[in-house]
């Protein structure tokens, strides 16, 4: 009736080993929206669906194998003037949306980064 699941089954939260498997993983998190003026001048069509902008979005995620700043712009294809360098710590896992083509939106930083356990994949 309202979209309720008739069974659940809930497993908690692991650590990765040590050595993952995976380069794919699923991203979730509530991301911090454009403001409204701004959905309003460049992407109106979106203005009406602004109230869900503030759900809990999940994206099909790569899972790289280094993690390093874009040097390329992905519209042109160009290298970028300015790259940046950022240091990122040991054991830091980096992945990026599945089309290549954006991190989304701000504050998605430290979100959870989920895997399918290749032992157990029924979780």
């Amino acid at each position: 009736q309202n979209y309720g699941a008739n069974s659940l089954s809930l497993w908690p939260a692991c650590l990765p080993l040590e050595k993952r498997t995976s380069s794919t993983g699923i991203h979730t998190g509530w991301s911090k929206p454009p403001p409204f003026p701004f959905i309003e001048t460049y992407a109106n069509g979106y203005a009406r669906f602004y109230r869900d902008f503030f759900k809990q979005w999940h994206y099909k995620m790569d899972i790289l194998d280094k993690c390093q700043d874009p040097q390329v712009d992905t519209i042109v294809g160009q290298p970028l003037d300015f790259p940046s360098n950022t240091f990122y710590p040991a054991g830091t896992v980096c992945a990026k949306d599945f089309s290549r083509q954006s991190c989304f939106s701000t504050g998605d930083s430290g979100s959870p980064l989920m895997v399918r356990e290749e032992a157990r994949p029924e979780r």
